[in-house]
């Protein structure tokens, strides 16, 4: 998303167009969370997301899933 939106009203913009967002980007994730869409948290190659989502996201609904076609629909 970031490589189509040149400020952050359009990032925000981008992420409000859906109802749930996967994704392995932590800062879509946490956007995503902010306007009140069901978001699902995918690892990357480094621990940040699986640690970020265990110490916060998960208490704020953030969903995990291991790979995309793990994602409950």
């Amino acid at each position: 998303p970031a490589a189509w939106c040149y400020s952050p009203e359009e990032y925000i913009a981008f992420a409000a167009q859906y109802q749930h967002l996967i994704t392995d980007r932590l800062h879509l994730a946490i956007v995503g969370l902010g306007l009140g869409r069901r978001v699902t948290l995918l690892p990357v190659s480094y621990h940040k997301n699986r640690s970020m989502w265990d110490t916060w996201l998960m208490d704020l609904g953030c969903e995990w899933a291991e790979r995309p076609e793990m994602v409950r629909r």
